[in-house]
């Protein structure tokens, strides 16, 4: 029989699990804005050392490290500003209004219900059709939630997935 194999190191485990954290809370252009800037500080950081030390770098060498450290800034700026998740301000809008439309329509549909709810003689007929209105009713909220969340998707469709995650997995608290 042979041995059973080793565990695995505990730093590689925490490692895999905090990058398995990361990928699940940022989006890879924020991960690389992240990594890209954390390689500019450590050149900028290395650079003044550099500095520092009896035999410091030549100009050219520093002026190479320098702009080196400056492209990797502005790369990781672009990263953090470009793509998914910038704001869109058409996209916000016809969301905003969706929601608005819908708080309207709720509002209204609460009011119809307590009317109906209030109403001391209420035949079966009636009943019919005002469960037949809060029907359609429920049916234009739950298109038009619907098309808001499609354009939230088209603004930022990581958030959409993880909100869906987080409402599947019981977390939202619905």
């Amino acid at each position: 029989m042979s041995a059973p194999p080793d565990p695995p190191h505990p730093r590689r485990r925490w490692g895999v699990r905090l990058w398995a954290q990361l990928r699940a809370r940022y989006t890879d252009r924020q991960l690389a804005g992240a990594g890209l800037t954390f390689l500019a500080f450590l050149i900028t950081a290395g650079l003044a050392l550099w500095g520092a030390s009896d035999s410091p770098p030549n100009l050219l060498g520093g002026l190479l490290l320098t702009l080196l450290a400056g492209s990797l800034q502005t790369a990781a700026g672009w990263l953090f500003s470009h793509g998914q998740g910038t704001a869109q301000s058409d996209h916000a809008e016809s969301s905003v209004g969706n929601l608005l439309r819908l708080l309207g329509r709720v509002l209204a549909l609460k009011d119809d219900v307590e009317r109906g709810v209030r109403k001391k003689s209420s035949r079966e007929l009636e009943l019919r059709q005002q469960l037949g209105v809060i029907s359609v009713e429920l049916e234009f909220i739950g298109e038009r939630a619907d098309e808001a969340v499609g354009h939230w998707k088209q603004f930022y469709p990581e958030a959409v997935d993880r909100a869906r995650r987080a409402q599947l997995e019981g977390r939202d608290g619905g």
